[in-house]
């Protein structure tokens, strides 16, 4: 009987030890970082500009801030997003979505317009994958006027660009401020 019971214990205790670590949340605002091992973009955070998203060494956001709100301008230095929106301080905020062909794009600020929508934009999973809003990978393509420089796409139906390749987008928590007033 004792015996029972002490491997009914041991049992039990490989269970707890086998239980699945607990998923991250990702309600709070994010940056994307590139994984994709032997590829000169691996490691390279996900950046906004012309309302789309790319990979570039020393890339940086394209953003604005009125005149008007001076010294209350974020000190933008990275692409940041809640959910599938960007983490903006602008009126009406700005959405991502992604665009017939699979490029993920953002809305400009004050605009709801989302020209060549396809579906929603991608947001990361409760295991901090950034993905398209139907489940679809990401892929880097090569910007042939910019060499050095990748655009960002979901694996959507109609996707025909080539050169490109697969990576994984991993969220990571952002710890500082709004992101920017706007992303341009």
């Amino acid at each position: 009987m004792q015996l029972t019971s002490l491997l009914t214990s041991a049992a039990l205790a490989g269970l707890s030890i086998a239980a699945p670590a607990q998923k991250r949340d990702f309600s709070g605002p994010y940056t994307v970082i590139a994984h994709k091992p032997g590829f000169p973009f691996d490691g390279l955070e996900v950046q906004a500009a012309g309302e789309h998203f790319f990979l570039s060494p020393g890339g940086a956001p394209a953003y604005y801030c009125p005149t008007e709100v001076g010294s209350a301008c974020p000190n933008t230095t990275d692409t940041v997003m809640v959910g599938s929106s960007m983490d903006t301080e602008v009126p009406g905020g700005q959405q991502m979505y992604t665009q017939i062909g699979g490029a993920i794009a953002f809305t400009q600020a004050h605009s709801a317009s989302e020209y060549n929508y396809l579906e929603p934009g991608p947001s990361p999973n409760s295991n901090g994958h950034w993905l398209g809003f139907s489940g679809e990978g990401m892929t880097a393509c090569p910007v042939a006027s910019q060499p050095g420089t990748w655009q960002v796409y979901a694996e959507v139906a109609g996707f025909n660009q080539t050169g490109c390749a697969c990576f994984k987008g991993k969220a990571k928590h952002w710890t500082g401020g709004v992101g920017a007033w706007q992303y341009v």
